[in-house]
């Protein structure tokens, strides 16, 4: 079965991005829903403070009112001070209880001489005030103690402080300590916790509805953030798939015309193999009576001329058989490793009496690059590359250089042979290479295809780039080492 290649990626482009998105929401849910935990704790603990400094204020304010009345005792006024102390908001009842746990006097008179019954207080062994103490866990610099009890089934918070004796010790003063003599006694502050409850809750809520607003709007910029640039890396994979494909269309295109350049090569093969030993036995005849008769004949007659005229001519003809065979053959190669200066500077000393006969010298800037080669194909190639730019130019220089290409320097060397002739025109480069295609008047069009096929042969590739009027350039791109040393034959 075969997948749909645009599911594929489609689905390799959203994995990750939505992964991402994924887990960023994850980790912005909990970021928030832990700071909103951490404020609920706080307000809480501040609401419970609050309504904590509320008892203490009541009771400091009966303390004021028990100091400023008169000694206790049978006739004291504290019971009368109790029942008239305001019961404001949320405060349940006021209280002096002793250390037996008993009320010595309550805002509720019926209360009187009655016991508080807390539980945790029952336990024996300890004083009542210590029991109490150890069941208020929050304590202040003024011997005040606060904390949350339950009293007849209904939970209340507590806000307590000791005394000894008909006079309440000043505030700055431990009031844990009894005064000597006397029997220590307990003012008591019962505050209403529903109210409390009802504002923490009220506040939960607000506080959950802030922190799912700011993770849903989290989540909405996130997803917006994610669709965007998920956009830009669908654009980015579109313009690089874009690029691929152009250069594949090139690729293609390129891979088309040598294929149908191989093809005519293998018609020119296939029919220059049959007629070549056709036309070179009756050649070889023409040739040898051309001889005979320019040696009948005196030096300088015309008779003697035209004969050697006709020898000159099966010659050429005879070349240009060859290069059809060399053509439709494989290119035999007989490669050693060595380096291609020496080779390169051979060339130039062959052709040097020709270039000095058109005004012409060579600059050559060689490196000591080695690549496995067969030397005598190598000079044919190159021989050839540079016949033809002499024979484009009437003086000038043509230079000759060796180099590593940047896009390949770890496989492949280049060696550049320039002229300043004319120039090719642009719509003449794609049929350099072609078979009989020839801009010279006594050319046959297979000196170039012999070249790219020995280059070729040892694993490069030939570029030609020209500019009409500034010269061309002809690159042999070579490989460094022989793709294949053990090999004899490259076709």
């Amino acid at each position: 079965m075969f997948q749909d290649p645009g599911t594929t990626l489609r689905s390799a482009m959203s994995a990750p991005i939505f992964s991402r998105f994924f887990a960023a929401c994850l980790v912005l849910s909990l970021t928030v829903f832990a700071v909103t935990a951490h404020s609920l704790k706080q307000a809480s603990q501040q609401i419970c403070e609050q309504l904590a400094m509320r008892g203490i204020t009541t009771l400091h304010f009966l303390e004021d009112r028990l100091l400023s009345s008169l000694p206790l005792g049978q006739d004291s006024p504290m019971q009368r001070i109790m029942e008239s102390a305001p019961l404001r908001e949320n405060i349940l009842f006021v209280a002096i209880c002793d250390d037996n746990g008993s009320y010595a006097a309550h805002s509720s008179n019926n209360l009187v001489g009655s016991r508080l019954s807390i539980s945790g207080t029952e336990a024996p062994g300890n004083s009542f005030g210590s029991r109490l103490l150890e069941l208020l866990p929050n304590k202040d610099e003024d011997g005040c103690s606060w904390g949350f009890i339950y009293l007849d089934g209904k939970k209340m918070m507590l806000v307590h402080r000791s005394f000894a004796g008909p006079a309440i010790p000043p505030r700055d003063h431990d009031a844990q300590k009894p005064v000597p003599g006397r029997p220590p006694q307990h003012v008591l502050v019962a505050l209403n916790t529903a109210s409390v409850g009802g504002m923490i809750t009220k506040y939960r809520r607000s506080a959950m509805s802030a922190a799912l607003g700011i993770v849903l709007g989290g989540i909405v910029l996130s997803l917006l953030f994610t669709l965007v640039q998920r956009n830009i890396e669908t654009k980015k994979r579109m313009k690089a798939t874009e690029d691929f494909a152009a250069h594949l269309v090139e690729e293609v295109r390129r891979l088309e015309g040598e294929v149908a350049r191989k093809e005519r090569l293998t018609v020119i093969g296939s029919l220059t193999a049959g007629v070549a030993h056709e036309i070179r036995n009756p050649l070889s005849s023409i040739k040898g009576y051309a001889i005979y008769f320019a040696e009948r004949f005196p030096v300088g007659s015309p008779e003697h001329n035209s004969a050697r005229i006709m020898a000159q001519e099966a010659d050429r003809l005879n070349r240009t058989i060859t290069e059809l065979l060399e053509v439709s053959k494989p290119t035999a190669l007989e490669c050693t490793v060595q380096p291609v200066a020496p080779l390169i500077e051979n060339v130039v000393t062959l052709l040097a009496q020709d270039a000095e006969s058109r005004h012409i010298r060579f600059e050559l800037d060689l490196g000591r690059e080695e690549c496995c080669i067969d030397p005598d194909r190598f000079r044919q190639a190159l021989l050839n590359v540079c016949l033809n730019a002499l024979e484009a130019m009437s003086g000038g220089v043509i230079r000759i250089s060796t180099g590593i290409p940047p896009e390949n320097a770890n496989a492949f060397f280049f060696i550049d042979v320039e002229d300043d002739g004319p120039g090719i025109p642009e719509e003449l480069l794609d049929r350099i290479f072609d078979p009989y295609f020839t801009t010279k008047s006594t050319g046959t069009g297979l000196g170039m295809v012999n070249v790219a096929k020995i280059i070729e042969g040892h694993g490069g590739k030939v570029m030609i780039s020209s500019q009409l009027g500034h010269g061309t350039t002809v690159r042999f791109l070579l490989p460094k080492a022989f793709p294949d040393h053990s090999a004899a034959v490259r076709s």
